[in-house]
C-alpha cells in the first residue's frame, strides 16, 4: 500500500501540476481528445485560477497531513473528480484524458489512505508537471529562429485592418480560431480602451481542416457587419461566448455562428477569397507557424506576449496584472 499510495500522490501531483500550468498560459493539451474544450471552458478556473492550483495544494496536504487531515484532503479531491468528470460527460459533452488519470489517482490515493505517501512523492510529482510544461513550452513556443521577414511582409498584403488602421511599419498578428491562447486574447483586447490606439495590426487568421469552415464563416459575419474594429470585435464576442463549442466542434461552432448571423451567407464568397489569400501568406513564408504569433518589425517573433504589445502606444500594466 506503501508504493500505491506515493505513486498515486506522485502521479496526483503532477498531473494537477501540469493541468494547471496549461490552464494558465492557455497551452494546448498535446493529446487527440478535445482537452482544450474541457482544460479551457468556464469550469477549468474557480475564481480566476485554474482549478489545477487548487488541487495541488490539497494533495500537499494529503501527502504530509496527520492521518484525518489526510482523508478529508483525499474526499476532497475524490468529490471534486466526481464532481468534474460529470461536467465532461453532461455538460461539455467532451473529455480530458489528463482530467480522467487525475481522478484515477485521486481514488487509487483514497484506496490506500491508511497508509501516508513517501516524502519523495510529492516533489518529484512537482517536478514532473514541470519538466512536462517546460515540454510543451519547447513546442509551442517562443517561435522558432528563422526570417519571419517575409511572412511580416505578406501579413501587410493579407492582413485584415480589424483591430485599426494599418501602418507601414506596425505588426502583425496571426490568430486562429480554434486556439484558446488566442481566444483570451482578443477577449482582452475587447476589455481594453482604444479609445487612444486608432492603429493596430494586421490581422491574419490561420486555418486547417478543422477550423476551416468556421473562419469564413466568421469573415463573412464580420464582412457583413461592417468589416471594422466594432464588427470585428462583436463577432467575437458573440463567438467566444459559446467558446466550449468553438474548442471541441468548430464545424458545430459554424452552424450556429451562420444562424446567429444570416446576413453572412451575402458575404460568403468574398470571405472565401480572403480567407485564402491569408493562407496562402502563411504557407508561402515557408516558415512554422503557431499561434498566437505577434509580428514586429525589427524585433523577433513573439508567441507569448501581452495585449499591450499589440497595440505599441498603450501603456503597460503594471507586472503582474
Amino acid at each position: 500500500m506503501k508504493l500505491l499510495s506515493s505513486l498515486a500522490t506522485w502521479l496526483g501531483l503532477a498531473l494537477a501540476g501540469m493541468l494547471a500550468g496549461l490552464k494558465w498560459w492557455s497551452l494546448p493539451c498535446g493529446t487527440g481528445w478535445e482537452c482544450g474544450a474541457v482544460l479551457h471552458s468556464r469550469y477549468g478556473a474557480w475564481w480566476g485560477l485554474p482549478v489545477g492550483l487548487y488541487a495541488i495544494f490539497v494533495w500537499l496536504g494529503a501527502g504530509y497531513f496527520p492521518r484525518r487531515l489526510r482523508l478529508l484532503c483525499l474526499l476532497a479531491l475524490a468529490a471534486g473528480s466526481v464532481w468534474f468528470v460529470g461536467v465532461q460527460a453532461f455538460g461539455l459533452r467532451h473529455f480530458c484524458p489528463w482530467c480522467l488519470a487525475h481522478a484515477g489517482a485521486t481514488w487509487a490515493a483514497l484506496a490506500a489512505w491508511r497508509t501516508p505517501p513517501s516524502r519523495w512523492a510529492a516533489p518529484f510529482g512537482l517536478l514532473a508537471a514541470g519538466l512536462a510544461l517546460v515540454a510543451l513550452f519547447h513546442v509551442n513556443g517562443p517561435a522558432p529562429a528563422g526570417d519571419y521577414s517575409s511572412l511580416r511582409d505578406a501579413g501587410r498584403e493579407a492582413g485584415q485592418p480589424w483591430l485599426g488602421h494599418l501602418t507601414p511599419d506596425g505588426p502583425v498578428v496571426v490568430f486562429s480560431l480554434t486556439c484558446p491562447k488566442c481566444l483570451e486574447l482578443i477577449g482582452q483586447v475587447e476589455q481594453t480602451d482604444l479609445s487612444t490606439r486608432p492603429e493596430g495590426p494586421g490581422v491574419l487568421l490561420k486555418t486547417d481542416e478543422q477550423n476551416l469552415e468556421l473562419t469564413i464563416v466568421f469573415v463573412a459575419a464580420v464582412l457583413a457587419q461592417g468589416a471594422d474594429r466594432d464588427a470585428f470585435l462583436n463577432v467575437a464576442a458573440v463567438l467566444f461566448s459559446r467558446d466550449e463549442l468553438v474548442l471541441g466542434n468548430p464545424s458545430g461552432a459554424a452552424d450556429w455562428l451562420r444562424g446567429v448571423f444570416p446576413a453572412a451567407a451575402a458575404r460568403r464568397q468574398e470571405a472565401e477569397a480572403l480567407v485564402a489569400a491569408q493562407h496562402r501568406a502563411l504557407a508561402g513564408a515557408k516558415l512554422p507557424v503557431v499561434t498566437p504569433l505577434l509580428l514586429r518589425a525589427g524585433r523577433g517573433p513573439a508567441t507569448f506576449f501581452r495585449v499591450e504589445e499589440i497595440f505599441t502606444d498603450l501603456p503597460a500594466r503594471p507586472s503582474g496584472h
